[in-house]
Parts: C-alpha cells; sequence; structure tokens
C-alpha cells in the first residue's frame, strides 16, 4: 500500500514538472506591430528627421547605450547619411523573428526625391514594451518576407 502512495506521488510530481516545462517552451510572445512600428518611428523620426540624437538614444535600451556611446550613436547616425536627411518618414512593413521577442520594422524615409530605406529592430513584445535595438539604413524596400503595415 505505501508502495503505491509513493508511485502515484511520483508520478503526480513528473506531471506537474511535464506541464510546467511545457508551459515554459509554449509560452506565445505576443506582439503587436502597430505598436512597435509607432516606437520605431518614433525613435527614428528624433534620430534622423529632428536630429535630436540624444533623445533618440535614451529610447534605446540601457543594456545596449552601455555598449554604445551617444558620441558613437551620433557618429554613426551621421556616416550613414551622406547624401543628406529625410524630411518625412513612413512604416512600411514589419517581420517578427520567431522565438525571440523582437520584431523587424521596416520604414522609408524622404527628402526632394531621394528616398531612404531602414531597418530598426525592436527589442521586447506587447506585455514588455519595444525599445529600439539599432538604426540600419539599408539600400532596398523590406523583404519579400516582410508583412505589410
Amino acid at each position: 500500500m505505501g508502495c503505491t502512495v509513493r508511485r502515484r506521488a511520483r508520478r503526480c510530481v513528473v506531471t506537474v514538472c511535464g506541464l510546467i516545462l511545457t508551459s515554459c517552451i509554449l509560452r506565445a510572445l505576443r506582439h503587436d506591430q502597430h505598436v512597435a512600428a509607432a516606437r520605431a518611428h518614433e525613435f527614428l523620426k528624433l534620430a534622423v528627421v529632428d536630429r535630436s540624437l540624444d533623445h533618440a538614444y535614451a529610447l534605446i535600451k540601457e543594456e545596449d547605450r552601455r555598449a554604445v556611446s551617444l558620441t558613437a550613436f551620433g557618429e554613426a547616425v551621421r556616416s550613414a547619411h551622406p547624401d543628406g536627411f529625410p524630411t518625412r518618414l513612413r512604416a512600411l512593413a514589419y517581420e517578427p523573428v520567431r522565438g525571440q521577442a523582437l520584431i523587424n520594422i521596416f520604414l522609408v524615409g524622404e527628402n526632394s526625391g531621394l528616398r531612404f530605406y531602414y531597418r530598426i529592430p525592436m527589442v521586447g513584445t506587447v506585455d514588455t514594451g519595444y525599445a529600439p535595438g539599432g538604426l540600419f539604413r539599408v539600400e532596398h524596400p523590406p523583404p519579400a518576407s516582410a508583412l505589410p503595415l
């Protein structure tokens, strides 16, 4: 009789541990592309339209700010724009990164017929909030795998 109780208790513990492990593995990351795009637009507007680098820099995650100084951030933004800066921006598309708290937002800037394409990786989820993980000027519009906003 004591053996049966122990066996049942062991099965119960194994079942509970399995359920906990499964819930951790299957935990869904919830993204909201519109919230992420609005935050990316705000960041990029501050950085390249308003050229308020200190305000844009403040939106970057603290751990990323420790890795890149404000001066280095400003130099990177300036060197990515040898042909000028955009005067207006528009979010075009998004691409969630499967299994990660990351969603890429693709934007276009315009200025006197020039087009400037950007990819802003937004770190986080709709539950934790989004912060820019970088600013990348790219040569082409969003990839075909990106979803329109």
